[in-house]
């Protein structure tokens, strides 16, 4: 009869070993027979570790945070430095929408902006109207350069403010309403202005001018030409100025301004019994 193998005290069958064993083994019996489960030996050792986990722990929360505020910091700089337009539509009905500049569709309605805008400046600029026309004539020196705006209020020159205060206090003088036909951008050169790249463009906008009398009579009526030369403004002139996006949010910037004769309309008509309210 085979009898089992006589096994030594401190040796174990491989099959049956365990970390915990082999670390037994490892250490000398006077060690592990000095350790208790209480000892403050292996007390400090759990805090020791329990410690380095909390202090790795408390290193990873602080770097998320540090990301976190980087991510606050830096879309604060793009939106302080962002400038945004919104264009408010009103309709007859008296509703009205409010939809934001994008530019993925800047070709859709840029061109017509612009030339919304330029028959505003020439119909607040060569209209007359009693009530409005200090307005209309502010509101078109907005959009004139800086020379062109000196020109148009110097009292050696056109003499914006005497002109307005003359006309109000006339009360003969016919009133004048300007009346857009069309407009044609027929040129374009790349230039410079004040060492800044750009384009100057040219513009004529035809107009149909009628004149009426105090009472509403229709007076006479002529066809006009403006030849205009403009460009846009570019980002660092807008952002320098952001008070001007509520009167002029594209930035356009009128360098020049000719009220011409058009040469290719019939002669002025006269109808005596027409009348029209302004």
């Amino acid at each position: 009869m085979e009898h089992a193998p006589h096994l030594h005290p401190h040796t174990h069958p491989q099959s049956s070993t365990s970390p915990a064993l082999e670390v037994a083994a490892i250490i000398p019996v006077e060690v592990t027979d000095s350790i208790k489960k209480h000892d403050p030996l292996i007390r400090e050792a759990v805090l020791s570790v329990d410690r380095n986990r909390w202090c790795l722990a408390a290193c990873f929360l602080m770097v998320a945070l540090l990301i976190a505020l980087l991510e606050i910091f830096i879309i604060h700089q793009q939106f302080a430095h962002q400038v945004k337009v919104a264009w408010v539509k009103m309709t007859p009905s008296g509703t009205w929408d409010i939809e934001f500049y994008d530019e993925t569709r800047q070709v859709e309605f840029f061109p017509a902006t612009i030339d919304y805008m330029l028959s505003r400046f020439v119909e607040r600029r060569y209209s007359k109207n009693p009530y409005s026309i200090r307005f209309d004539y502010g509101f078109s020196q907005q959009l004139m350069s800086q020379q062109l705006a000196q020109q148009f209020i110097s009292p050696n020159q056109f003499n914006a403010p005497q002109v307005a205060a003359d006309f109000m206090s006339c009360t003969s003088c016919p009133e004048i309403k300007i009346t857009m036909r069309n407009i044609n951008h027929f040129d374009s050169e790349k230039t410079h202005f004040n060492t800044q790249p750009g384009h100057l463009y040219r513009t004529n906008v035809f107009v149909r001018e009628s004149s009426y009398y105090r009472d509403g009579t229709l007076k006479e009526e002529a066809n006009k030409i403006v030849f205009l030369t403009w460009r846009l403004k570019s980002k660092s002139d807008i952002e320098a100025d952001k008070s001007m996006l509520r009167i002029n949010p594209i930035g356009i910037e009128i360098l020049s301004s000719d009220y011409l004769d058009d040469p290719a309309s019939p002669e002025k008509s006269k109808p005596q019994s027409v009348k029209e309210t302004i």
